[in-house]
């Protein structure tokens, strides 16, 4: 549109009522698809600032077990009553370490709509009330953390004690006791552990909170013999623990002697069959397992009327390792019943032939398998016959690590005694498990391992000298791996008392000196002494000439009357033999 009068000034028109009509239905129409998007990004962000809170409240109160870190809780023992607790702990004890949460990292007191967090304790989760401000127990607008709570903060542990590579099987014979520190709401504490005689371990009366708690184990004989050791609990599981006390004085000192012959009661053998009274099945070996023995030691008395409880002698292989499927045993004992069943002590063991394959009175095999989670250590075997009668075998089995080795098993010592004076002596160990290249010692104090030769894994030769002055009675022989682990079985020294038969001469006259005397018999040992029962004959030196003969050189001091004295030879390890000599005297 033009404008004809050129000095007029060009009028624009306005907008025409339909186009603004249009334009306000555009604008409508964009509002409508806007403004829903903008209040759903705002929602979004206020879940996402709540959910972060969330995340972090329970982070400081659990902590992150995956970063070794657990929180208010692994402190306290307690969940918090409140967010204002995980970051002053006024109050709240000495176990406190926080503060457990920072706003530095975002998190509040209260959500985006001014409401307190909850913390809650069974489930244990944090949550918000959400955008409708109602407690609705997790459920309705209510926003929690985590997803998937835990039903429990508390966990449980086990500890298996060795002595000298020996698991305790009575923590009452043995002087040995357990205990755990840790933080009851917020006051240090200290929960004494019980003994578990079946499974060989002790354990918590009640289980405890996670983190990092103090264990103490003291063997109560000895000094030096408490361990101390960190261990961590983990919500719903169970910790095991091993302690290991080294003290070869030990059971010296742990040794009784009740009916005092002499002889520790750990090591008493009524039978004399080489198996200690304390692990013997048949005591006084009369035939009769001790379970169904009127009388256990009386070799005259036999079984019980009516009674066919079964033995267990061994297992065979006595080990297996976490996470074997399928491992063939043999179990070998007496009185075994067709349709007998087999079982074994502790968890994680689960025997998959019911009943047992019956080969013999004397022999059962079983299929097991052995979890990967089991607990390593000695487990009992155990025998029922279908009328109920069972018979166990102590600390028989073992679970190892996977390619961890086993415990060396002594099933014979041959020969299983010797006499002072021994030289040259060869002694063969046999029985399960042994490694290149073991160590070999004996109790009895002064013998002496000349050379330990390792046959396999089932036999082991040690070549030993026996002095004069070694120690007498039973005594046990040791076979230790290379691996520190071990075994013991008896081992007698017997002591040689000498004979003296004739002494060449036998008499000689007053104040004569320097009188060689020749001393016949039989089991005289080197290292011997020589003395008299008196004056005026008195020992000057002592000759060995060999185990039947010694020299003993004598002064025959002055008497007026002949007189008669006891020569008496005594060997290294005190037993002593005499022979009476003449001196003439004066008238």
């Amino acid at each position: 549109m033009s404008c004809k009068n050129s000095k007029t000034a060009c009028c624009t028109p306005g907008f025409s009522l339909i186009e603004i009509i249009v334009a306000v239905t555009i604008m409508a129409v964009l509002a409508a698809a806007i403004v829903p998007v903008m209040f759903n990004k705002l929602d979004q962000a206020r879940y996402e600032r709540i959910f972060d809170d969330l995340q972090a409240i329970y982070e400081a109160s659990m902590g992150d077990a995956n970063e070794d870190y657990f929180g208010f809780v692994g402190d306290m023992g307690v969940l918090p009553d409140s967010v204002e607790e995980l970051l002053d702990g006024i109050g709240l004890g000495g176990e406190w370490n926080g503060p457990y949460l920072s706003f530095a990292g975002g998190a509040k007191f209260t959500d985006v709509y001014a409401n307190s967090y909850v913390i809650d304790t069974s489930p244990i989760r944090i949550r918000s009330y959400g955008p409708d401000g109602t407690d609705n127990s997790g459920t309705g607008d209510d926003i929690s953390y985590p997803d998937n709570p835990l039903s429990s903060f508390k966990g449980d542990l086990e500890v298996q004690v060795y002595i000298n590579g020996r698991l305790i099987t009575d923590a009452a014979i043995d002087q040995v006791t357990a205990g755990l520190a840790y933080a009851n709401d917020g006051t240090a504490d200290n929960m004494a552990m019980t003994f578990n005689s079946t499974d060989q371990q002790f354990e918590l009366p009640s289980f405890v909170h996670q983190g990092k708690h103090v264990l103490t184990v003291t063997a109560s004989l000895g000094a030096g013999t408490t361990q101390r050791e960190v261990v961590t609990i983990l919500p719903g599981a169970t910790t095991s623990s091993q302690i290991e006390f080294s003290d070869s004085a030990y059971m010296t000192r742990l040794d009784t002697d009740l009916n005092g012959n002499g002889i520790p009661d750990r090591k008493e053998d009524l039978d004399g069959d080489g198996i200690p009274d304390s692990m013997d099945p048949d005591i006084d070996g009369d035939g009769t397992p001790n379970a169904i023995d009127a009388d256990s030691l009386d070799p005259t008395v036999g079984q019980l009327p009516g009674t066919t409880s079964p033995q267990v002698t061994a297992i065979t292989p006595s080990y297996g390792s976490q996470g074997d499927n399928g491992l063939l045993l043999t179990i070998d004992g007496a009185y075994f019943v067709d349709g007998a069943t087999v079982s074994f002590s502790g968890t994680g063991i689960t025997v998959n032939t019911i009943p047992a394959t019956f080969v013999s009175a004397a022999q059962l095999t079983v299929y097991v398998d052995i979890s990967g989670s089991a607990a390593t250590g000695y487990r009992n075997v155990t025998v029922t016959n279908p009328d109920g009668g069972s018979g166990t075998g102590s600390s028989m089995f073992e679970v190892l690590v996977g390619g961890a080795n086993p415990s060396p098993l002594i099933s014979l010592v041959s020969p299983d005694n010797a006499d002072q004076g021994e030289t040259n002596l060869t002694v063969t160990l046999q029985g399960q498990n042994f490694l290149t290249g073991p160590t070999v010692t004996f109790s009895n104090g002064n013998i002496t391992v000349n050379n330990t030769t390792f046959v396999n894994s089932t036999q082991v030769d040690v070549n030993i000298t026996i002095p004069g002055s070694a120690a007498t009675g039973a005594g046990t022989v040791r076979l230790t791996n290379t691996d520190a682990k071990f075994d013991e079985a008896t081992f007698t020294v017997n002591q040689i008392v000498p004979n003296i038969s004739s002494i060449n001469p036998n008499s000689e006259r007053y104040n004569r000196n320097n009188v060689w005397i020749t001393v016949t018999g039989s089991n005289f040992l080197s290292g011997f002494s020589a003395s008299t029962s008196g004056s005026p004959l008195t020992v000057d030196q002592i000759s060995f000439t060999s185990s039947t003969e010694v020299m003993v050189r004598v002064d025959c001091g002055f008497t007026f009357t002949t007189v008669i004295r006891d020569l008496i030879i005594t060997n290294p390890g005190g037993a002593s033999d005499s022979a009476p000599f003449t001196i003439t005297g004066f008238f």
